[in-house]
């Protein structure tokens, strides 16, 4: 389980947060295109394009941010 919050903006622009993560589950979150998000968590974050955690991924480490271009899942390993 990673500690922190991850923070993103969804699909339909709000913010919203995952608290204190499960490693290796999929959470499904639709990041709005360009929005930022924020690994404030003590685990790396790994931004995928598909909704079950495959497809082409980027890691987002901890205490990072990014402004993806499309994420519709992510997962703390």
């Amino acid at each position: 389980m990673a500690i922190g919050t991850f923070l993103y903006v969804d699909a339909d622009g709000t913010r919203r947060a995952i608290t204190d993560p499960l490693d290796a589950i999929a959470y499904t979150v639709h990041v709005w295109i360009d929005a930022e998000v924020v690994n404030d968590t003590d685990t790396t974050a790994w931004l995928h394009e598909s909704e079950d955690g495959d497809g082409r991924s980027r890691p987002l480490p901890p205490g990072d941010r990014a402004r993806p271009d499309y994420v519709a899942s992510v997962v703390f390993s």
